[in-house]
């Protein structure tokens, strides 16, 4: 019963503390540059800001253009609490497997309500999605299963809490680390694949889909780019500290968790400030990159 309380809080402390990832993010970007910058807290005011705002969608719009926003936050929502570091230790959804698809539902409901809009610009921003995610994808999902091939089971929470690993599983891991942080920057759509604080048409590519999101509808962009940010982190997490497990560090995970996430967020916003964004034609390199990476890291955990 010990067990269960404590992973149900530290799924409760993952969900309201996701939004200091971006937020600490933007916080060390600007500090690199010099700048004072916003507060590691501003997502929170701007999420509860829009969602004190009239909702309005495009006269064009089908139910889709509404429900895909919802159920993508949804689907995110269940992808990260599936992940060991927040709790996800029993659910149904802590599998490896399901995570995955979890997270390319979101990308294909946010790619339908992007051309539900009827625009040029969410047209435009979702063929470029696509692109991304054609490479990113594949790429996410072999290296999950990479992480609980040795296991023997896809289960986050048994392929992630083993207690001893062999060196040549330590390279894999290592392989699949920098493969889950190459393509976790294609996903959230970061530098270098994409520019969150940019609107330039030509560079567009998340934004270019949630131009007509306002409101409560544009709230939920933003808190699903939260999720989804926390997700990739605390995946990574795990793989660098096997036994990041509620259940095993105590009442203490719950002061761990927020101060992990603002960690994460701020290596991220350092990252940032050090690369460029590249040309959009060259994006699919990096991600070739990203799954190759990825795929030696599972042949590793196959042969130890």
């Amino acid at each position: 019963m010990y067990a269960t309380v404590l992973n149900i809080a530290a799924m409760v402390v993952t969900l309201v503390a996701a939004p200091l990832v971006p937020g600490a993010a933007a916080a060390a970007r600007a500090r690199s540059a010099g700048l004072s910058g916003p507060s590691v807290i501003q997502p929170y005011w701007q999420i509860a800001k829009l969602l004190r705002k009239q909702y309005i969608a495009p006269t064009v719009a089908s139910p889709i253009y509404w429900s895909g926003t919802l159920v993508g936050v949804a689907a995110v929502t269940s992808a990260l609490v599936a992940v060991p570091a927040a709790g996800g230790i029993s659910l149904p959804s802590s599998d490896a497997v399901v995570v995955a698809y979890l997270l390319m539902l979101a990308t294909f409901l946010q790619v339908m309500a992007a051309l539900d809009t009827g625009t040029p610009f969410g047209g435009m921003g979702a063929s470029r999605e696509t692109m991304f995610a054609a490479l990113a994808e594949p790429g996410l999902m072999i290296a999950i299963l990479g992480l609980t091939v040795g296991s023997g089971t896809t289960r986050l929470s048994s392929a992630l809490a083993m207690p001893e690993v062999s060196p040549m599983g330590l390279l894999g891991h290592a392989s699949i680390a920098l493969a889950l942080l190459v393509l976790g920057l294609a996903e959230n759509s970061r530098m270098p694949f994409d520019n969150p604080a940019t609107h330039l048409e030509l560079t567009m590519v998340h934004e270019a889909m949630v131009l007509e999101q306002s409101g409560p509808g544009l709230a939920l962009v933003h808190l699903q780019s939260a999720l989804k940010l926390t997700l990739f982190w605390l995946l990574a997490l795990n793989v660098v500290v096997p036994m990041a497990r509620p259940d095993s560090w105590g009442p203490i995970v719950l002061v761990l968790i927020p101060l992990a996430l603002v960690a994460g967020g701020t290596l991220l916003g350092l990252l940032e400030s050090w690369l460029v964004k590249a040309r959009l034609f060259r994006a699919p390199d990096l991600l070739v990159v990203g799954l190759a990476m990825a795929f030696f890291g599972l042949l590793v955990g196959v042969i130890a």
